[in-house]
């Protein structure tokens, strides 16, 4: 499996490093060595990518932290960009939050280039419908759906 996310894990006055997605009897061992109590609380204390950030901090629970970069494992290049985007910009998220992030990425557009408008217009009709025919749309019409003009200044946003 390719490391998706590597966590360093506190607990009380110990910490541990995962590196994970990993099977479940490897994120066992590496807990059993923090400690043994089975109603320990976990804190997320540093993590890579640092997209992950907004969740440094919280209580975590390693299999849920595991699920997390095992979804995020099947991610292509923009399906990446629009899950740390959007985690970027959520209110206190938590991991419960980013792990239904993970499953929802087709409710925001990241614009990645606002020189091309139809482009962008293009890639974030596709993304809120999935399709469509050639030519059904002209690149005008795409400019128009990307919503971007001149004097305007835009974050990532929900899609309607």
């Amino acid at each position: 499996m390719l490391r998706v996310i590597t966590a360093k894990i506190k607990y009380q006055d110990r910490d541990a490093v995962f590196n994970l997605p990993c099977k479940d009897s490897q994120w066992w061992a590496q807990r059993e060595q923090l400690t043994e109590d089975e109603d320990a609380t976990f804190y997320l204390s540093a993590v890579e990518p640092p997209g992950l950030a907004p969740l440094v901090g919280l209580e975590v629970n390693l299999d849920e932290l595991n699920f997390l970069a095992k979804s995020m494992e099947r991610f292509i290049d923009l399906e990446e960009a629009q899950f740390l985007g959007a985690l970027q910009v959520a209110k206190s998220p938590t991991l419960q939050d980013a792990i239904n992030l993970s499953f929802n990425l087709d409710r925001f557009t990241v614009v990645q280039n606002v020189v091309k408008l139809a482009q962008v217009g293009r890639e974030h009709y596709m993304n809120l419908h999935g399709g469509t025919a050639p030519g059904e749309i002209s690149d005008a019409e795409f400019v128009q759906i990307s919503g971007l003009g001149q004097g305007h200044s835009y974050r990532l946003r929900p899609a309607v």
